[in-house]
């Protein structure tokens, strides 16, 4: 009987330590979408589409885009989205592959007026979430949306 106990203890301490190693994982990834290229949008269209996205926030005048490192095959770039408190700061990678193209969101964190920055990477607080989900229908519906014109 005990050492059906402690193997069930054992169990459940292997469960719980997988569940936590998972979440702690899940946190530090960042979301991302994976597109593929269509034979009206090849990789040389998407990334000019890309590039013409880009600028058309920054012609908005209600975000700043600041750009990390550029090339061939991606375009790394720190998006900056003010609201009533502060701005929303948050790293979109994209990566032009030769089977497609993947949109990658990362580093999202609140930077108030006054300095303070709350990161944004615990997918299970709601408040955390929120923001993360809005960013995401932001940057992935809104981009697919302009790829696929």
């Amino acid at each position: 009987m005990k050492k059906e106990i402690n193997f069930e203890m054992w169990k459940t301490i292997l469960a719980f330590s997988i569940a936590f190693s998972g979440l702690v994982w899940a946190q530090k990834t960042p979301l991302r979408e994976m597109y593929h290229y269509s034979g009206k949008n090849d990789k040389a269209l998407v990334k000019a589409k890309t590039d013409l996205f880009l600028l058309n926030i920054l012609a908005s005048d209600k975000f700043e885009v600041k750009t990390n490192s550029s090339g061939d095959d991606h375009l790394d770039v720190n998006l900056l989205m003010p609201f009533s408190n502060g701005k929303i700061s948050s790293r979109v990678r994209y990566d032009f592959l030769n089977e497609g193209f993947v949109v990658s969101l990362s580093n999202t964190k609140l930077v108030s007026k006054d300095g303070k920055v709350t990161l944004l990477n615990n997918p299970s607080d709601l408040n955390h979430n929120k923001v993360l989900e809005s960013l995401k229908g932001l940057v992935f519906t809104t981009y697919q949306k302009e790829i696929n014109k």
